[in-house]
């Protein structure tokens, strides 16, 4: 969450709180280090295994970003999503879009991915 998720908090009582997007971005730097820490555990143990964290990328461009480069709560249902209400003519629900990479996102992916292959150690 960038900017403490200041767009899906728009509505009192509604969206994420400032201190549940500190939270939930606790949680990833929690889990990037767990992610860093198995893996160095793993090579360790002669596996050529490697982290690649994508948090320094996304540094201002996620959910609330500029630019945001994952989107935020996408109500445009696609074919594959299931409507949490679903009338003959009025559909409604959350995409499971919702929290995932924009084409943009998925860039800033493949370039955290680019920069730890062109260090990986050659064997």
């Amino acid at each position: 969450m960038s900017n403490d998720a200041s767009c899906l908090n728009r509505v009192p009582g509604f969206g994420i709180s400032p201190e549940e997007s500190q939270w939930l971005n606790s949680v990833g730097d929690y889990l990037a280090v767990e992610m860093f820490d198995v893996a160095d555990v793993l090579r360790k143990r002669g596996v050529d295994v490697g982290y690649a964290n994508p948090q320094a990328f996304f540094y201002g461009k996620a959910v609330c970003g500029d630019p945001e480069t994952i989107h935020g709560i996408v109500t445009d249902l696609t074919t594959s999503d299931k409507p949490q209400v679903d009338w003959p003519f009025f559909t409604f629900g959350t995409s499971a879009q919702s929290f995932h990479p924009k084409i943009a996102g998925a860039r800033l992916y493949a370039d955290t991915l680019e920069a730890v292959l062109g260090s990986w150690p050659k064997t």
